[in-house]
């Protein structure tokens, strides 16, 4: 077995990365960044490459981008009912454009999403399997974090297991989103930003707002449902789940159609890109599954199934996905954070249920031995967690789902709305009170 933090393993990693890329990603030597693109891949290029040259200063490069309404509503006013477009028993007539490529009906195929990064033109694979039957656009993404693989195996396999003959509707698919940091084996851009938190974009801004920009225009701006492919961050790995805004009501009605994968209610953070597509009326969902640099093989086969389920449960595709346990939704979470330093321990696994006061784990001081123990702060379900390794106070090390219905998380919120106002209305009435006892022209 190689171990994910060895030598071994890194040099397994990188070459394994490198031969990868030079494979998804044939390159280019170019001189002049723009002379050696062809006319049908002009635009593309030029959205791209300004993002290898000096930027321009702004007053503030990590402020949220601002959203141009009629860029949103342009996009929106074209989107129907995910589940209203499947007409399995219509003949697809039509070719699928993307990047001015056209996809004949029946027919699986590449076009190639060009980027410059430090003078080479790489070319990133946008696969598309374009049903030889009437219905939706159904989009993936995967590894906008550069480390994250498990997303890009999950893709590949859903896209190339599918037959477009007997497809109905199409299947867009980008393994590859953060090529620069794929190939670094790094989770942002090389500027050291997370492209996921400037979407939609910004075709004059740094960097990754640039990335995210022609991502928007080239592909997602196309889709009819989207799903987001990630997997924890920073030494932490999550359970296969699903995270979503339900209280939007396409996304509420998206999730039920994956079977048994867990659901995380998640209104997310402005940049991200299922909040983008989400806002141009496109119903998205990011899908977590496990961990970074490395390809957990059990993980990705759930989150294939999970997908295929949905295709199947669409209508889309005739496959049937059985599930032996209900999907669980979680309304409510929360983080477990270490208040110690030392070596961490974990005694509980990603899924399991565990109890209110419940040992998590224990962090082991190397020096004295003092032990500290983690305990659950209510009962729930394990959702996601940190490898074992040495912790600092403050590290994030649990995330704890709580099964709160819908009704009984409005109920909470309400009351706790309520008991903020009364508090509110104390503090007022204790304020006037002081105000009426305090002696005229005095300062206590």
């Amino acid at each position: 077995m190689i171990y994910r933090n060895t030598p071994i393993y890194s040099g397994v990693f990188k070459v394994w990365t490198v031969a990868l890329a030079f494979t998804l990603f044939p390159l280019t030597l170019s001189a002049d960044e723009t002379a050696t693109a062809t006319s049908a891949d002009d635009d593309s290029i030029v959205e791209i490459e300004s993002a290898s040259k000096t930027q321009t200063l702004v007053a503030d490069p990590e402020a949220p981008v601002e959203v141009d309404p009629e860029r949103i509503k342009k996009v929106k006013e074209t989107k129907k009912p995910v589940d209203k477009q499947v007409k399995p028993k219509a003949e697809q007539l039509e070719p699928f454009m993307m990047m001015e490529k056209s996809f004949a009906p029946g027919v699986r195929d590449t076009v190639f999403w060009p980027v410059m990064i430090n003078s080479l033109q790489f070319n990133i694979p946008v696969i598309v399997a374009h049903g030889a039957r009437q219905g939706p656009v159904m989009c993936m993404t995967a590894a906008v974090h550069g480390d994250e693989l498990n997303g890009i195996e999950i893709a590949r396999r859903v896209i190339y297991g599918l037959d477009p003959e007997k497809l109905a509707g199409t299947v867009v698919a980008v393994p590859i989103v953060n090529m620069e940091g794929f190939m670094k084996q790094q989770r942002y851009m090389a500027d050291r930003r997370d492209m996921n938190r400037f979407f939609p974009g910004d075709p004059n801004g740094v960097t990754p707002a640039r990335f995210a920009y022609a991502l928007m225009e080239m592909v997602i701006q196309h889709c009819d449902a989207l799903i987001d492919l990630h997997t924890g961050s920073f030494y932490r790995t999550n359970l296969p789940q699903l995270r979503a805004d339900l209280k939007d009501e396409k996304v509420a009605r998206m999730v039920t159609r994956f079977g048994g994968m867990t659901v995380l209610q998640s209104a997310g953070k402005p940049g991200m890109l299922r909040n983008a597509a989400v806002a141009m009326g496109i119903p998205a969902v990011t899908m977590e599954v496990g961990g970074p640099l490395s390809l957990e093989l059990e993980a990705v086969e759930f989150g294939v199934k999970a997908i295929n389920t949905f295709l199947g449960e669409l209508g889309m595709t005739k496959r049937l996905s059985f599930w032996k346990a209900p999907q669980p939704v979680f309304y409510e979470s929360q983080w477990v954070m270490s208040n110690h330093s030392g070596i961490l321990l974990a005694s509980v696994k990603l899924g399991d249920k565990v109890k209110d006061g419940e040992v998590l784990a224990e962090i082991i001081n190397p020096v004295t031995n003092a032990k500290e123990k983690v305990k659950a702060p209510y009962a729930g379900t394990v959702l996601g967690m940190a490898v074992n390794q040495f912790v600092s106070p403050g590290f994030v090390i649990f995330r704890i789902g709580k099964e709160t219905t819908e009704s009984e998380l409005r109920d909470e919120a309400i009351k706790d709305e309520t008991e903020a106002a009364r508090a509110t209305t104390s503090k007022a009435l204790d304020k006037m009170i002081d105000n009426e006892e305090r002696p005229a022209g005095t300062n206590w």
